[in-house]
C-alpha cells in the first residue's frame, strides 16, 4: 500500500450517523494531510430528510489544490453504521472499505474491494475503562478506525502529530487527549497484528 508521501491524491468518504462524529473523523484525516504539507478539503453531505441517520463526510488529500466536490469514487470508505453501507457503490474498484463490525454485522456484496472489519466499539470500550461514558466510547471508536487507516496508509501514529490534530479539531470538553492517542494506537496495533482483519478483493 502506498504511503501518504508517495501518493499525489487520496479520496476518503466517512459515513455513519450524525451522533457518531462523522464530520470530526473527516477533519482528523484532513488535518493530518495538512500537517504533512499537502492540500486537503473536508465537507459534509446529507441525504434529504435523512440528516440524522445518514451523514457522509468527504475528504480529498492531494499534492495539488484539493476540491471536496471531486470526491465521487473514493479510495477509502469508512462505514460506521448499517445505513452507511448504502455508500458502498461509491467506492472505486480496488478501493478499501473499513467497517465498524461492532455495529455493522452485514456482509459485503462486492468482490472487487478490500474489506477490513474492525470491532472498533469493543476496542474503544477497553480504552475507555476509566470513564465508561457512552459518548466518549463513540468518539474513541472513531479514533480506533483512524488508527487502522494510519496503518493501512503507512503513517506512524506519532504523539506530537496527534496532539496537534486533537488541539486543532477538538473542543475543551472533548475526551482527554491521552485516551484519544491510546485509541489511535490500539487501532494501529490491531491492524498491524498477525491476523485481526478479514480481507476480500484484490
Amino acid at each position: 500500500m502506498a504511503s501518504e508521501d508517495e501518493r499525489t491524491r487520496r479520496q476518503v468518504v466517512v459515513a455513519g450517523h450524525s451522533e457518531q462524529g462523522v464530520r470530526q473523523l473527516g477533519e482528523y484525516i484532513s488535518y493530518l494531510g495538512l500537517l504533512k504539507g499537502l492540500h486537503a478539503s473536508c465537507g459534509p453531505a446529507y441525504r434529504a430528510g435523512e440528516r440524522q441517520e445518514k451523514v457522509k463526510c468527504t475528504v480529498t488529500i492531494s499534492s495539488e489544490e484539493a476540491d471536496v466536490k471531486a470526491t465521487e469514487e473514493p479510495d477509502y470508505l469508512f462505514a460506521m453504521n448499517a445505513a452507511s453501507m448504502d455508500c458502498l457503490p461509491l467506492l472505486k474498484r480496488g478501493g478499501t472499505l473499513l467497517v465498524n463490525s461492532s455495529i455493522v454485522p452485514m456482509g459485503v456484496e462486492r468482490d472487487d474491494v478490500d474489506v477490513y472489519r474492525i470491532p472498533a466499539t469493543e476496542i474503544a470500550m477497553t480504552v475507555n475503562e476509566e470513564t465508561q461514558d457512552t459518548g466518549a466510547t463513540r468518539a474513541l471508536a472513531n479514533l480506533v478506525m483512524l488508527g487502522v487507516y494510519l496503518s493501512l496508509t503507512q503513517q506512524e501514529p506519532e504523539e506530537e502529530m496527534l496532539r496537534k490534530v486533537f488541539a486543532h479539531c477538538t473542543s475543551e470538553k472533548a475526551v482527554p487527549v491521552k485516551l484519544n492517542i491510546r485509541a489511535v494506537r490500539r487501532g494501529y496495533e490491531f491492524a498491524r497484528s498477525s491476523d485481526p482483519l478479514i480481507e476480500y478483493g484484490r
